[in-house]
């Protein structure tokens, strides 16, 4: 009797979450590497963050000579990547080619590994480095607490 319904509780649990997966998909419309794309797509938009595999702003940090938390202190306190990477001795150019040459090394993996076609990479190249140019010049706004 333990063991039915042990067999039922757990056929009910695996088809509520197949269930779960096969709704969250159709109401994304996205599915495998088109999910990818729209993500890859989101995180260039959002300021290059691919999660825990891709940590640009610690390359960047470490290419500045300072630490991760330094760099987000930095940040917050308003300063563009520009700005900052100025007062540690390097020129927008230098910094802007920095980031680029990780991108494009990134990307360079996703199309080797199938993740993007050849069309998506070519389109993400063709604007990489005026996309980063305006990345690294742009202010973030500083988050004023609420009283």
């Amino acid at each position: 009797m333990k063991m039915r319904n042990l067999l039922v509780v757990s056929a009910l649990v695996l088809a509520l979450f197949l269930g779960s997966v096969a709704f969250v998909n159709a109401g994304t419309g996205n599915g495998g590497t088109s999910n990818f794309t729209g993500r890859l797509k989101a995180a260039f938009e959002r300021g290059f963050k691919l999660g825990v595999k891709y940590n640009l702003n610690q390359d960047i940090a470490n290419y500045l000579g300072m630490t991760l938390d330094q760099l987000k202190t930095e940040l917050h306190s308003g300063k563009s990547l520009v700005t900052i990477a100025t007062e540690h001795g390097k020129t927008e150019s230098d910094l802007v080619n920095f980031i680029v040459s990780k991108e494009k090394a990134f990307l360079d993996d996703a199309l080797k590994s199938g993740k993007i076609t050849q069309d998506q990479y070519n389109k993400m190249i063709s604007n990489l480095e005026a996309k980063v140019k305006e990345r690294v010049e742009k202010v973030p706004q500083v988050k004023t607490p609420n009283p």
